[in-house]
């Protein structure tokens, strides 16, 4: 091999390498991309664009329960950032499937570890892309006719889906986070995943008169209104009113905020095992 040919192996490599931190990246871009969107959108109407929403969400079946808001177009229910978590997590089974696949007979814990977090990422998406907790929590809440029993369920719920990867990690983690680089983003990804279930178990329990998900997305939007124009605020307050409650202060902690940090977790499960698979393959010259 020539020198040349030689410096292109290299550079091949070295892009290779860095395609963990382009996942990862990618979320990151995403979030600040959405955050223009919605300063030029909802924040300041350019070229009408937020009226256009509300039309939309008045001509279109499609959008009938889609606030007539550019977040909440982004990061509704099966919105853009959802699809992009599904991609993510999609592809951390994936990966995590391959890795399990080659360290079958090699190495037994590794294997365990990437098997185990392979079912934990598949049972992620489905809860993801399907929401079953509502639909068991929304029986239990109308068996018992009570409004505890759905988050009673859904705690439960949430127990049982992070003990699958929580029970990887502390039994199986040593050889796995061997690798620096994998163990920085598992643990963005454990720590993003379980910042964002506890918001969403606790985002109706009340606080200070009203739900914790009311109050912060309150503090959020008067940081919003205090950058937009003037109309934005009235607009606003006239969509509260016609719902009758403050649903943009919800909708803006339960789309916007939550559903960015499971994004960025979603990324980084799925940039740790790329990073694990390309740490194997060069260890064991597979």
């Amino acid at each position: 091999m020539n020198k040349a040919n030689h410096e292109e192996a290299k550079l091949q490599i070295s892009r290779v390498e860095k395609i963990p931190f382009y996942i990862f990246m990618g979320s990151i871009v995403f979030i600040l991309f959405s955050l223009v969107l919605i300063y030029l959108v909802d924040l300041r109407n350019i070229f009408g664009s937020s009226d256009i929403l509300y039309q939309w969400s008045q001509k279109s079946i499609r959008f009938i329960n889609t606030r007539p808001f550019m977040f909440n177009h982004l990061y509704c229910n099966r919105g853009i950032a959802e699809i992009l978590q599904w991609i993510f997590l999609g592809g951390s089974a994936l990966f995590s499937m391959f890795i399990a696949g080659f360290m079958y007979g090699r190495h037994q814990i590794i294997f365990l570890f990437w098997t185990i977090m392979s079912v934990a990422f598949t049972f992620m998406l489905i809860e993801d892309a399907g929401d079953p907790r509502h639909t068991i929590s929304t029986y239990f809440g109308l068996l018992f006719s009570s409004d505890i029993a759905p988050k009673m369920v859904e705690g439960v719920y949430f127990t049982i889906l992070a003990a699958i990867p929580i029970y990887a990690l502390l039994q199986y983690r040593k050889p796995v986070m061997a690798d620096n680089r994998t163990a920085r983003y598992l643990i963005a990804g454990f720590s993003g995943y379980a910042t964002a279930a506890f918001f969403s178990f606790t985002g109706d329990f009340s606080f200070r008169e009203e739900s914790f998900y009311t109050w912060a997305g309150g503090m959020i939007r008067s940081a919003m209104l205090s950058v937009s124009d003037k109309e934005t605020e009235l607009q606003w307050s006239i969509y509260d009113n016609e719902q009758g409650w403050p649903v943009i202060n919800y909708f803006l902690m339960d789309s916007m905020v939550e559903e960015s940090i499971e994004l960025m977790a979603a990324a980084a499960f799925c940039a740790s095992a790329v990073a694990f698979l390309l740490y194997v393959r060069k260890a064991y010259k597979l």
